[in-house]
């Protein structure tokens, strides 16, 4: 393959699965790639490639005709069938010799995007790769319409179950921590209210706590409006006591929020706050129990039998939670 000098500094970095078993093919595309605004995840086996393309999620999949585990058109058909794994993300079987005419038909109809012929001008191979990738990262942005809650700007529950498989992803793959908080009134704040007060002071709430919320996070955090009340902050690289330390921040600093006066006058925003840190002994994670687990951490803050504690930590110890969560409990308003 012709050498090329790499590409500068590239905006953004992909992720490219390369399933070759042959281990010098699989150095040189890695060699190629990596300098050239992808991370590189090796697999030498279609099993391999499974894997990691289940627990990795990548912007591009290179495949080569010659695993002996599981054949590649399998392999292709399975990871076309993958739940969460993008319809558009580009594959490319890779070959070190000439494949034949049913051959390459025969892996079109099974999902690849098309044959690469090995060795092959590394330049033109990477620039090809990078805009496929750029290519499947727009139409999975298209796709993902409605992320966004339009009042706040912030991610609805949609946008934050996909931001935060990507960052569960990552903190698999990289053994870092990851939090999250959920935040929440400690009161109806909407009780004996008419219909007009009761919009007029979510509004109000929802413009002060998300305007704070973005001037009090890290550019890192995942901030979301899960209901018209209640907001959540998914902190990559967080553990427990940086989530305590967080969550005390939110709450004071929205002790310090009015909401619109009503008939019984100006009304104080007290807030809660449910934390949940991952990880836990021996445990994997996923998106849907990272916040569920922060949400009956807040429940549990806001009910009278807790009193004035204001912020709580999800117990892997407390069988109420547990039972919550095998009964499969997630998010409510």
């Amino acid at each position: 393959m012709t050498p090329f000098a790499p590409a500068p500094e590239p905006e953004r970095r992909f992720v490219a699965l390369i399933g070759e078993p042959d281990e010098w093919v699989l150095r040189t595309l890695g060699s190629i790639l990596g300098p050239n605004g992808f991370e590189i995840l090796q697999a030498r086996s279609g099993q391999e490639v499974l894997d990691q393309a289940s627990a990795f999620r990548p912007d591009v999949v290179l495949l080569s005709d010659d695993l002996t585990d599981i054949p590649t058109g399998e392999v292709l058909r399975r990871l076309r069938g993958f739940p969460g794994f993008s319809s558009v993300t580009p594959i490319f079987i890779t070959t070190t010799h000439s494949l034949g005419e049913k051959e390459r038909i025969e892996h079109l109809h099974a999902g690849a995007w098309d044959t690469l012929r090995l060795p092959t001008n590394a330049e033109e191979l990477a620039l090809r790769l990078r805009r496929c990738a750029e290519a499947k990262t727009r139409s999975d942005m298209v796709q993902g319409e409605g992320i966004l809650d339009s009042p706040t700007g912030l991610y609805t529950l949609q946008g934050i179950l996909r931001r935060t498989e990507e960052e569960t992803t990552e903190a698999r793959r990289h053994k870092r921590p990851l939090a999250c908080v959920m935040l929440g009134p400690d009161r109806d704040l909407t009780s004996a209210l008419g219909t007009d007060q009761e919009r007029s002071i979510i509004r109000d709430l929802e413009r002060q706590v998300s305007e704070f919320l973005r001037s009090a996070s890290r550019r890192s955090d995942i901030l979301g409006r899960l209901t018209p009340t209640e907001f959540i902050v998914v902190a990559p690289d967080t553990d427990e006591g940086g989530l305590v330390t967080m969550a005390g921040r939110f709450l004071s600093g929205m002790d310090e929020l009015t909401l619109v006066a009503t008939r019984q006058g100006e009304l104080p925003l007290s807030m809660c706050a449910g934390l949940f840190s991952f990880p836990t002994a021996g445990e994997t994670i996923e998106p849907m129990d990272l916040l569920s687990r922060a949400t009956m951490a807040l429940r549990r803050s806001q009910s009278a039998a807790v009193g004035r504690e204001r912020m709580v930590r999800w117990s892997q110890g407390d069988d109420a939670f547990a039972a919550g969560i095998a009964n499969g409990a997630g998010t409510s308003g």
